[in-house]
């Protein structure tokens, strides 16, 4: 069976997309951030792992949990902080690039 690794499958696109992947018989691992996450994603029959993508030992853990025969990536995590740019405090900034440039 083919595996795929949905980042960000805890909702939206991400969550979608690993449903899609899981309905046509792909083995779908989902990587979310919370246990209550983790717990919906199986009762859907997708296989969760945890993954902050800005965390080189849970990406590295999920590589390992993974394996080598990862047929495919939907690399999906990010977040979006809903300000102009110039009002967004630096920290938050930091966490927005650091999720989605830097950890993908």
């Amino acid at each position: 069976m083919r595996r795929v690794l949905v980042s960000g499958a805890s909702s939206g696109i991400g969550l979608a997309s690993a449903l899609r992947l899981a309905r046509a018989g792909w083995r779908v691992h989902g990587g979310v951030r919370t246990t209550a996450d983790a717990d919906a994603l199986r009762e859907q029959g997708i296989e969760p792992v945890e993954l902050d993508v800005t965390d080189a030992a849970q990406v590295a853990a999920v590589a390992e949990a993974v394996g080598p025969e990862l047929y495919g990536l939907v690399d999906n995590a990010g977040i979006a902080v809903a300000a102009p740019l110039e009002l967004v405090p630096l920290d938050e900034l930091r966490r927005q690039l650091e999720v989605n440039v830097i950890g993908q």
